[in-house]
């Protein structure tokens, strides 16, 4: 299920979309929002693949304990057991990379919220400059 994650370029996408907004003349509030939504959604579910992938390993690291179990070790034998020590790398491992799209997707979950209130701005300014 890492795989999911392997070529995630969750920040540069978002860029990409805020880009596009803030480029246009008119800065539509409604792009923005629209920009917003779409990353929610992806941001969404990615989490739902990280929490799945969070339970693959957990099940890992169990079903390895498991099986060294079965030849009778001890809990300090089991805990040092070679395929118990891969699964726990690899679960970490993973960990990190669940981390860093986290953390990107909340960089671009911040950004596109700056880019709905700037559009937001230009379209309050618009409004008062017809008004006044």
């Amino acid at each position: 299920m890492s795989d999911a994650f392997k070529n995630l370029d969750f920040g540069n996408q978002a860029q990409n979309l805020i880009q596009q907004t803030q480029d246009r003349a008119d800065d539509s509030l409604q792009e923005a929002t629209d920009a917003r939504t779409a990353l929610q959604a992806q941001h969404a579910e990615n989490a739902t693949a990280r929490t799945a992938e969070e339970a693959e390993d957990t099940e890992n690291i169990q079903w390895s304990m498991d099986v060294a179990k079965t030849g009778g070790a001890t809990d300090a034998e089991v805990s040092s057991d070679a395929g118990v020590q891969s699964a726990v790398a690899s679960s970490f491992s993973k960990a990190v990379v669940r981390q860093g799209a986290e953390q990107a997707e909340s960089g671009a979950m911040n950004d596109a919220d700056a880019a709905v209130e700037k559009a937001g701005q230009v379209v309050a300014k618009r409004v008062a400059a017809k008004v006044g």
